[in-house]
């Protein structure tokens, strides 16, 4: 398996006279796969491809990757240039951006794609369809759902941690469905007094 990587600022497929589908800034991927080419193939060139670090941080270094551009909260974002996100990850992962997809009036549809057959048997020993396209009513049935993350590290969705000689400053996103609110949070926590932060930090 072999794939061809282009740093886009849009691109389009298209069948005939018909877009099948357009992405705005991100990764256009042209992949061979031979006959030979097995599953484990395929979500290792994946996880790879997810992972490359070919977009730039603030500073205008190559250090950001697709994933780190802000991802499914990005792609729901009416202020996003980001349009739609791909990928493949863990169910855990899959029902948080869930959570955000309804706060957002967003949507997310899977499949769940167990990594080997003793995953495919504890699956379908669970009642689990591995056919079923899941939407986010799937993954996130409530009508009330929360949605809460705090940056670690810069991304184009939020700032880091930064440290100040009394203060440590965090931006944090908080969203709920039910209202649609969307707050975003900067926090500024004394460094020896926060309980929610170890002194001497």
């Amino acid at each position: 398996m072999r794939a061809l990587i282009q740093r886009v600022r849009e691109a389009r497929v298209t069948v005939g006279d018909r877009v099948t589908g357009a992405i705005g800034p991100g990764l256009l991927v042209l992949a061979a796969v031979a006959a030979n080419d097995t599953e484990a193939d395929r979500e290792w060139l994946a996880r790879k491809i997810v992972a490359l670090r070919i977009f730039d941080d603030d500073a205008g270094a190559m250090n950001r990757s697709v994933v780190d551009v802000g991802g499914a909260i990005l792609a729901a974002d009416e202020g996003s240039t980001v349009d739609v996100l791909v990928g493949i990850g863990g169910t855990p992962e899959g029902v948080i951006a869930a959570c955000a997809m309804k706060c957002l009036d967003g949507a997310i549809f899977g499949k769940l794609y167990p990594r080997n057959d003793e995953e495919r048997q504890a699956a379908l020993e669970a009642g689990y369809e591995l056919d079923k396209v899941l939407g986010t009513d799937d993954l996130v049935s409530g009508s009330d759902v929360f949605f809460a993350a705090t940056g670690v590290t810069d991304g184009e969705l939020l700032r880091g941690v930064r440290y100040t000689p009394q203060r440590v400053l965090t931006q944090s996103l908080s969203m709920r469905s039910k209202s649609g609110a969307i707050r975003l949070i900067e926090g500024r926590h004394h460094a020896q007094r926060s309980n929610l932060i170890r002194a001497g930090v």
